[in-house]
């Protein structure tokens, strides 16, 4: 008897390994690994932890823009105090496939009631791309922008555009 669930079992453990190993580039996947930028990038502007903070950035932009230290001081700088809690984020997404595969998929992240511990209230919004198969550099954040809700000011690190030139200004 063992015998024979030791020969159902095998095939059922395979094509879980197969199906499992498929869905990485599912839009489940890439929505859990928006959700995770999103949440790294949060975490490191609430407790300012600068390095972190560029870790989460595409390589073509750490290669080709020189500005990101000093856009962070200027981001730390422009929010009065510091920031206490985020509210909501919504997504917006952006994929397209090749033979079934996503080839480009990318997200902004927009985040809302980012409150300080002056109560300014703020909305953030996050560039990043979770695939890019021709171009593997431009996987990662490119640009996160603070808003200020009374104002209209903003403030922004890195550049859409150095990363997606083909985007129009």
């Amino acid at each position: 008897m063992k015998r024979y669930i030791r020969i159902l079992l095998f095939p059922v453990i395979l094509i879980c390994i197969l199906a499992l190993s498929a869905c990485e580039n599912s839009k489940p996947a890439l929505a859990y690994r928006a959700g995770q930028i999103n949440d790294s990038v949060k975490n490191c502007i609430e407790y300012k932890k600068t390095e972190e903070l560029k870790e989460v950035f595409c390589k073509k932009l750490l290669d080709n823009y020189n500005n990101l230290d000093e856009d962070i001081e200027r981001f730390y700088e422009f929010v009065e105090g510091d920031i206490v809690s985020f509210g909501k984020t919504m997504y917006g997404e952006l994929g397209s496939k090749r033979d079934g595969e996503y080839t480009q998929y990318s997200f902004s992240h927009h985040i809302t009631k980012v409150i300080s511990s002056t109560c300014k209230e703020y909305r953030m919004i996050i560039y990043s791309i979770s695939v890019w198969k021709d171009e593997p550099e431009r996987v990662g954040v490119s640009e996160i922008d603070i808003i200020d809700e009374e104002t209209d000011d903003e403030c922004s690190i890195g550049d859409y555009y150095i990363v997606n030139p083909e985007s129009k200004r």
